[in-house]
């Protein structure tokens, strides 16, 4: 299980948010409210962070190493993307209010910055820049699905 160990300050994970894609048009009122629904955790390598079929209740930002996302099949795991600094996921699940499509595991040592999901709806609701920012990222990621296919 991830541990919490908060060691990044707010200002600094203030502008470290501010340097991710899809926070980057924000205010400053809008990144501090973002800080506020946040946690840091650090997964060691190998660790399962998400596990695809369960519920999701948060999404995850990585400050430093990298994930493997990948699907289980009955041959093995089939990995689907390789994430690192400043990419973010587990998204899906919270906004629509389904099951895991993924697992997703620390690949190396990971510092993490995981959002509360029923707070980052929240934000979704009040701001069309975010939503929007999402539906660009749903449109790429199932391109590269279908174009993996």
């Amino acid at each position: 299980m991830p541990s919490e160990q908060a060691q990044l300050s707010t200002m600094e994970v203030l502008i470290f948010l501010k340097k991710v894609a899809l926070f980057g048009d924000f205010e400053l009122e809008e990144l501090l409210n973002l800080v506020a629904i946040t946690s840091e955790i650090v997964v060691p390598a190998g660790e399962t962070i998400i596990a695809e079929g369960e519920s999701g209740s948060s999404a995850y930002v990585i400050v430093s190493g990298m994930v493997e996302v990948y699907r289980q099949t009955g041959h093995g795991d089939v990995i689907l993307a390789t994430l690192d600094q400043s990419q973010y996921f587990g998204e899906m699940a919270i906004i629509e209010n389904e099951p895991r499509s993924a697992s997703v595991r620390a690949r190396s040592d990971c510092r993490l910055l995981r959002l509360d999901g029923r707070q980052f709806r929240r934000m979704m609701e009040s701001n069309a820049v975010l939503s929007f920012r999402l539906v660009q990222v749903f449109s790429r990621r199932l391109r590269r699905m279908s174009q993996a296919a």
